[in-house]
């Protein structure tokens, strides 16, 4: 994940999860066995979320860096939490 992380700053990781804005975010947890890591992205890089059959769709707003790369997301995650702020459809 840390590659990732390089790759795509706008993606924060944490391995607590006192450290994560719940209400702004979408996060997404991965357990390695040894370790579980949170990662997230923020309200103002997301326009909206969507979600079928477990998969969530991320489409990034249009002032977000994300928006320069991707015109989607989607995250596979055995557990996937959306914040309160954020948008679904």
């Amino acid at each position: 994940m840390k590659s990732l992380q390089a790759a795509i700053p706008e993606i924060q990781t944490a391995n607590t999860a006192e450290q994560i804005p719940w209400k702004k975010a979408v996060v997404w947890i991965t357990d390695d066995g040894k370790t579980r890591t949170y990662e997230w992205l923020t309200s103002e890089h997301i326009q909206y979320v969507s979600w079928v059959n477990g998969n969530v769709s991320i489409i990034p707003r249009d002032s977000s860096i994300l928006d320069t790369h991707f015109s989607g997301i989607v995250i596979q995650g055995k557990m996937v939490f959306v914040g309160k702020e954020i948008t679904v459809s």
